[in-house]
């Protein structure tokens, strides 16, 4: 599966839309490098096996950008074809592994 993750463009700092990814405003929990890339039309990730359930704690390119403020919202845009049972895509409010609010 492939998602193409778009910010909202009245907002253009925090846009995922470039060529490079601003590593000073996302990081990533546990970065997969192979299978991600930035392109001017937005970010493509190739999804892989993985859980945030439990103790798994095992899903790849967790894209992640603290809120410069208290109040915030967020918009994001998916394209892609699951090819087994079970896959998700999503935004996530993520403090770490045992504290998040996902919705997919």
């Amino acid at each position: 599966m492939t998602g193409r993750l778009t910010v909202l463009d009245e907002y253009p700092g925090d846009e995922l839309k470039s060529a490079a990814l601003d590593r000073t405003r996302w990081s990533i929990v546990r970065e997969l490098a192979s299978n991600w890339s930035a392109t001017e039309s937005g970010v493509r990730i190739q999804a892989t096996a993985g859980y945030l359930d439990g103790t798994a704690n095992s899903n790849q390119n967790v894209f992640l950008q603290t809120p410069e403020f208290n109040d915030y919202f967020f918009s994001v845009k998916l394209n892609g074809r699951p090819t087994t049972q079970y896959w998700s895509a999503g935004p996530i409010v993520y403090l770490n592994d045992d504290n998040f609010v996902k919705m997919a």
